[in-house]
């Protein structure tokens, strides 16, 4: 679900003689994907990816059981957005797996992205 101050492309049309607008679709203007980004900052239920990407708790894609922590590393997916002095809002974020001393595999959870 979008929110505000999301950059939006809107499709829609308009019923001739009548005030009544359809909307057909709605996408983000600009979309990216991210890999290795760092988690910057967290306070409460908000926080800042390499300093300069934002993203709230409330409206972000995780997989099941994570929390964003400081330092960690992730891959996102984010869309242009005007929020506060940031242009960049994460939608999904996936942490980075890593081995550790060469134990178990070394794979990148995937997700289905969807705007919430």
């Amino acid at each position: 679900m979008p929110c505000e101050g999301d950059w939006l492309d809107i499709e829609y049309s308009v019923e001739q003689g009548s005030p009544k607008i359809t909307v057909h679709s709605v996408k983000a203007t600009q979309r990216r994907q991210l890999e290795k980004v760092c988690v910057t900052s967290i306070h409460k239920r908000k926080g800042m990816l390499n300093h300069t990407i934002f993203f709230t708790l409330d409206s972000l894609n995780l997989p099941l059981g994570y929390t964003p922590i400081l330092g960690h590393m992730v891959n996102v997916v984010i869309i242009q957005s005007t929020q506060h002095k940031y242009n960049w809002r994460a939608i999904s974020m996936t942490p980075i797996s890593r081995a550790v001393d060469g134990i178990g595999p070394r794979n990148s959870s995937s997700l289905l992205f969807l705007y919430q």
